[in-house]
């Protein structure tokens, strides 16, 4: 069974995530608009950016942070519970 859940207002940045063949979880789109009448309204679609249109350029800034980031002092990492860790990145020095 396939279902595609639509966003709701306040969504807008959230991940559309989908798995593969391979049961992989690959986040496809991001959420860019949301009507605010509500979810699943007819002709109020939820638009999404598509991610892969954005793969050179995701993959050119990931190439900057080989490694986890070093924390300054006062910054705190968020562990998600899911095998990621979201940390707060600085513009790296030239």
């Amino acid at each position: 069974m396939s279902v595609l859940c639509f966003a709701s207002q306040g969504d807008g940045g959230g991940p559309l995530n989908c798995q593969r063949w391979d049961n992989a979880w690959v986040v496809q789109g991001i959420a860019s608009y949301v009507s605010s009448l509500g979810c699943n309204t007819i002709r109020k679609p939820t638009v999404f950016t598509r991610v892969s249109a954005y793969n050179s350029w995701i993959s050119a800034v990931m190439s900057v942070y080989r490694e986890a980031p070093k924390l300054a002092e006062g910054e705190q990492s968020v562990n998600s519970g899911v095998n990621a860790t979201i940390a707060a990145f600085k513009k790296p020095q030239a």
